[in-house]
């Protein structure tokens, strides 16, 4: 029987094709193509929530390397500093022991007393010639910071020996001068004459005059500075003062004050002094000099310096805020 669907010749008899299973009974329904069965074809997401999902791991990816590098970045933070402060600690063993070698000391051992004897000498030599080449005019501005600064460190190391021993106190001569040694330890200093021999054997009469007269012209000009900058200051008027303050800023005044309280300088506060002068409130900010004599409340004081605007005071009993006139003091003198 031949097949209507595949062609295929079968027996007779069959009422399905053996090639592709035909309805041979009824041929109509055999000319039919057959229909494959149909598969499930898993569909894949919507774009939209994939690209959601992969910009969310995105994210989280970020901030995890961000995390990550924060940890990194952290732990070598902590073994810098740990490092530095050992280095810190090391450097300044070090500068000590420079320090202390250059007067001929080590902390392991001492020198024996000629080296000790001739690093003496040699520093003495340096701080001598230091001034000589200021009196002949030789020694520039620029660089005598660090010797200056040398100086006080050998003066440090001397002292660690000991003040009151001669190494300190000629050493402390040669680098301050003969009239500053005697304001701080008096013309009647048991070492006195003999630093003036051990120089004596170090340099020429000549050298050592030239020095003194230096010492002596430097201390005339400070004096001669002090008097130029109070001549040039002012007496100003308080009412103008205290309603056109910008007028007067940067200029020098001088103000004659009763002082009524003196303040002590700490970490966020300045020292200086409040008072009163014909019964006006001023505040004068100062660090006075070392060995100057004291200002008590009560003194009569006459303050020179540079105005520099109206300081902000609240009363500690009310707590009122008040502006009041304030000046850098430079210089002063004590009137009673």
């Amino acid at each position: 029987m031949h097949c209507p669907n595949c062609g295929h010749e079968n027996r007779a008899g069959n009422n399905f094709c053996v090639k592709c299973n035909a309805n041979l009974a009824n041929p109509q329904q055999a000319q039919q193509p057959q229909q494959p069965p149909q598969q499930h074809i898993p569909q894949s997401p919507p774009k939209g929530k994939m690209s959601g999902c992969l910009i969310a791991l995105i994210v989280v990816g970020c901030i995890a390397a961000f995390l990550i590098f924060v940890i990194v970045i952290f732990a070598s933070a902590v073994s810098s500093n740990s490092g530095k402060a050992d280095t810190d600690i090391s450097n300044s063993s070090i500068e000590t022991e420079d320090a202390t070698e250059n007067i001929g000391l080590s902390q392991d051992e001492e020198l024996s007393e000629e080296e000790a004897a001739e690093s003496l000498k040699n520093n003495i030599l340096n701080a001598l010639n230091y001034h000589l080449d200021f009196a002949d005019g030789k020694a520039e501005d620029a660089g005598t910071k660090g010797a200056w600064a040398a100086f006080q460190a050998n003066l440090w190391a001397y002292e660690l020996i000991g003040r009151d021993t001669f190494e300190y106190h000629v050493y402390y001569y040669a680098v301050y001068g003969k009239n500053v040694y005697i304001g701080e330890f008096g013309d009647d200093s048991e070492y006195l004459y003999d630093i003036q021999e051990y120089i004596s054997s170090l340099i020429t009469d000549k050298e050592i005059q030239k020095i003194d007269d230096y010492f002596q012209q430097k201390e005339l000009q400070v004096l001669i500075d002090e008097q130029e900058y109070k001549d040039s200051a002012e007496i100003v008027d308080y009412s103008d003062l205290i309603r056109n303050p910008s007028k007067y800023e940067s200029k020098i005044i001088k103000v004659t004050m009763s002082v009524s309280q003196e303040l002590t300088g700490g970490v966020f506060t300045e020292s200086g002094y409040m008072g009163k002068s014909n019964g006006n409130e001023w505040y004068a900010h100062y660090n006075i000099p070392e060995n100057s004599p004291r200002i008590l409340v009560g003194d009569t004081v006459i303050f020179y310096g540079e105005f520099t605007g109206l300081k902000k005071m609240t009363r500690a009993l009310t707590g009122t805020a008040e502006y009041i006139p304030r000046i850098d003091v430079k210089y002063h003198s004590i009137i009673s």
